[in-house]
């Protein structure tokens, strides 16, 4: 039976105000109306019993006579005298852009008067979340949490910074091949615990750029104004890309790394992929970028589908003078659960209840069930309740096989939504077996990034549908 399999790079997602309190010893003060702070009330909530977040709610009276301004500069004052605070992040509501607010001019004043770095965030006026991480936008929170840096002489060690808002694990790939080379200054924002700590990142010899989206730009911005050279490593995929990669990082630094294991590993997940879809076409959803390295490694990519924006304009040349077989679709946000979304959303998904979201969401058994993932049964193709009454051991419950825990075959969403332990929890990446809270992302990119691709579609992960 011919199959088609689907690989997808989950977009990674910006961060929101609890990325400004990565920032150590720094202060966030929400200006907007009261109701304004309904949003993200349980971040703002947390960030402010932790005295990292202050509120200036203001009225029609404040922003009607410019009065506003005034009291943005004596809430400022205040919280230097009171907080001591080394740095200062603005958030404000979309009532001081519809008044074309000079942030920068006030900014310029506040900086004279109190002597603390001040930066204004107006990417997003309601709930400070950029949501393209690594977006060009300089308003992108996952780079202005690099603002407050301040140039300064390269450390006498050799020194760098793994740019990401994620943390990077003791026996990850990044972090054991520059140990394994002599480095050992390896700085790293979530690992900062002062903000005198967090400007020793300013005299890193390297930036090791490790968001998906936008790395080149945020690259240039911190060269251009710290003078820190950077090599991209998030969203580089292939053997080929990304030694490239590494061996640009050695040069920068005067070591060797030695990526022969990580690469032998890599070729061999990519030898599994070719066997497991020997008869079969591949879909990839989220990435031109891995769309193009698995078609030039001999996968048999026949579609793709994802976000086309002149920044990937150049990807989009690529197919169509390199693989004009290959359908280059823009991805269109799902809709509900009946099938209705991006493309190959299952060809029966245009009818309620039948086979809707996804093609794999659908019974495996008897092709039933339908809209959400949930919904599917993993052992009959029927019902199936939530993923979390999923058990891995007795194949009952919904949703993909991947979706059950991994320890004891509890917990729903995909392995790396669940806890780390024993396999419990869901929800959103980063969202561990705690209690439903919000865990700490890890850092994916290199070697393993690409071999975690592939493993999609040799162990069952990938969408598989007729």
């Amino acid at each position: 039976m011919n199959t088609t399999k689907t690989i997808t790079r989950q977009k990674q997602r910006g961060m929101a105000f609890s990325g400004f309190a990565l920032v150590p010893e720094t202060q966030i003060l929400f200006i907007g109306a009261m109701a304004c702070t309904r949003h993200r009330a349980q971040e703002l909530s947390d960030l402010q019993k932790q005295g990292r977040l202050a509120f200036l709610c203001l009225d029609e009276v404040d922003f009607i006579t410019g009065r506003y301004l005034s009291k943005i500069e004596e809430a400022i004052t205040e919280l230097v005298e009171v907080r001591h605070p080394g740095g200062i992040y603005l958030t404000a509501g979309c009532q001081a852009a519809l008044l074309s607010t000079d942030w920068q001019l006030l900014i310029d004043k506040m900086e004279a008067q109190t002597g603390v770095p001040i930066r204004a965030h107006t990417g997003c006026h309601l709930c400070g979340v950029q949501h393209d991480a690594g977006a060009e936008d300089e308003d992108s929170v996952d780079s202005m949490v690099y603002d407050m840096l301040q140039k300064a002489e390269p450390s006498q060690e050799v020194s760098v910074n793994v740019l990401t808002t994620g943390e990077l694990a003791a026996d990850s790939e990044l972090r054991q091949l520059l140990t394994g080379a002599g480095v050992e200054r390896i700085n790293l924002l979530r690992e900062c615990k002062t903000f005198a700590q967090y400007q020793e990142m300013a005299k890193a010899h390297l930036n090791i750029i490790c968001v998906e989206d936008g790395g080149e730009a945020l690259g240039q911005r911190l060269q251009a104004r710290l003078g820190i050279p950077y090599v991209v490593l998030g969203g580089v995929y292939g053997a080929e890309a990304l030694e490239r990669a590494y061996q640009a990082i050695g040069q920068a630094l005067g070591v060797t790394l030695d990526t022969a294991a990580c690469r032998a590993q890599l070729e061999e997940q990519l030898a599994q992929a070719k066997r497991a879809c020997a008869n079969d076409t591949v879909t990839v959803e989220g990435s031109l970028a891995v769309a193009k390295w698995l078609y030039e490694a001999g996968l048999p990519v026949t579609r793709v589908t994802a976000e086309l924006s002149g920044e990937n304009q150049d990807l989009q040349t690529w197919f169509a003078a390199n693989a004009p077989a290959v359908k280059v679709e823009k991805a269109v946000r799902r809709q509900g659960g009946y099938g209705v979304g991006k493309p190959g959303y299952g060809e029966q998904g245009r009818d309620r209840g039948a086979s809707g979201g996804r093609p794999e969401w659908a019974g495996r058994g008897h092709g039933e069930g339908g809209g959400k993932p949930e919904w599917a049964g993993h052992g009959h193709g029927e019902g199936g309740g939530k993923p979390e009454w999923a058990g891995r051991n007795r194949g009952e419950g919904g949703g993909r096989p991947e979706w059950a825990g991994r320890g004891h075959g509890e917990g729903g969403g995909r392995p790396e939504w669940a806890g780390r332990g024993h396999g419990e929890g869901g929800g959103r990446p980063g969202y561990g077996g705690h209690g439903g809270q919000r865990g700490t992302p890890t850092v994916q990119c290199g070697y393993t990034a690409s071999a975690g691709l592939l493993r999609q579609l040799t162990n069952g992960n990938g969408g598989l549908y007729r």
